[in-house]
Formats: C-alpha cells, structure tokens, sequence
C-alpha cells in the first residue's frame, strides 16, 4: 500500500477530502446471503485504521476494531456517494498506476477488489 501510496499524484486541481486510497471494510459475522446489495459493515481509511489499531493496543483491548470500539466510520451509503463524488479515492492521473497494480496482483495470482464509479 505505502508503495503505491508513494507514487499517486499530487495534483491539488483533482481535488480529494484526503489523499487516502484504501478502506478497509468490517462485515458483521452474519450476513444476508441472497441479496444483490453490499454486505452490511463499516468502511475506515487506512491511516484511521492503524490510529485506531494503536489506540485498542495502548488501551489492552483485544478486540482491536468493532462496531463497539469504533464510533466513527462510513456506512455503504456514505462511502458509496463520497465515490461518486470523487470526494475520496485516487485521482483522475493515476490510473495506469493502478492498472499496473492490478495486472501484477493478478499475474502473480493475488486477490484484489477495486471499486469504480462512472
């Protein structure tokens, strides 16, 4: 991730709420399978994500990131619109980065998600 991180575009006119590029999502043990929706859980950016990781350990809490120990996240309704918005995610001149990203997880038999909008 840093890697790729490392290489995004700085462009200032192609404008993001923040420069993060991975969310992790959290899914509840449960879930409804025959559904054609998202699956229910919460979305955090990476960077909030190791914070709060580091913050659970400080505190000697094992169970690191839930819906009990996390109180602010995106739900797939937020997360979705942020996207088409193009609020959040990568810039519009970093695409053949992340389509070399995707064609070496994939040559080298890695599972990936990517999300888009159009």
């Amino acid at each position: 991730m840093e890697k790729l991180e490392f290489g995004l575009s700085k462009d200032k006119l192609d404008y993001r709420i923040n420069d993060q590029v991975f969310y992790f999502k959290f899914c509840k043990a449960r879930q409804e399978v025959y559904t054609k929706g998202l699956c229910s859980g919460f979305y955090m950016p990476k960077d909030y994500f190791l914070l709060a990781s580091e913050l659970q350990r400080a505190s000697g809490n094992t169970n690191i990131i839930s819906y009990e120990t996390i109180t602010r996240y995106l739900t797939n309704t937020v997360f979705i619109e942020l996207i088409k918005s193009g609020l959040i995610g990568t810039k519009i001149g970093d695409a053949k980065l992340i389509s070399n990203i995707i064609e070496e997880s994939l040559s080298n038999k890695k599972s990936l998600i990517l999300a888009t909008t159009v």
